[in-house]
């Protein structure tokens, strides 16, 4: 797709009355062919990933985030996608690389706030992991609630293991968490 628009105002113009999958191709052109303005190669990016999570392509929204993450100037505005980059690949199922993300999150963070984002991170994953399991998908649950107990050991966790062992017939597990 043909991209003219050079600024942040034309491109919002541009993509007003398209559909998303078309906003998606426009974006995509515009990321490709954008080499100047820092500020509109962030908003693009940052653009692509709201479209992208909004159809449930998390992976490809993470990619973006990475993107923008690469034109930031701060560290504070780093900090922050990096924490939305994390969120992103925690949906994606990609626990590594959300915990890289989150690594990556506190290195740019102040002192300050290293501690918000660290109880931030077991937020974001509990969150996801009760997601999953209000949409009976166990395994998933249990992968994350495994990920959470192995850094903190809880009563409440311990007992959302011992349920998801039980639902799921894993026995030796079960056994093994008494």
């Amino acid at each position: 797709m043909y991209v003219r628009e050079k600024t942040k105002e034309e491109i919002e113009k541009k993509v007003f009355g398209m559909s998303d999958m078309v906003k998606i191709e426009y974006l995509e052109s515009a990321a490709k062919i954008l080499g100047g303005s820092v500020d509109v190669r962030r908003f693009v990016h940052e653009k692509l990933a709201e479209l992208y999570e909004k159809k449930g392509m998390f992976k490809e929204a993470a990619r973006n985030i990475v993107a923008a993450s690469l034109v930031c100037v701060t560290f504070r505005e780093i900090s922050k996608l990096k924490l939305k980059e994390a969120e992103l690949h925690i949906k994606a199922g990609e626990y590594e690389a959300a915990d890289s993300a989150f690594n990556q999150a506190v290195s740019n963070a102040g002192k300050q706030e290293k501690d918000s984002i660290k109880k931030l991170r077991k937020e974001i994953y509990s969150k996801q992991a009760e997601d999953y399991e209000k949409k009976t998908r166990c395994s998933h649950a249990l992968r994350i609630y495994e990920r959470i107990y192995s850094e903190e050991r809880s009563l409440g966790l311990k007992e959302k293991l011992r349920k998801l062992y039980e639902r799921l017939g894993k026995i030796r597990e079960l056994r093994s968490l008494n």
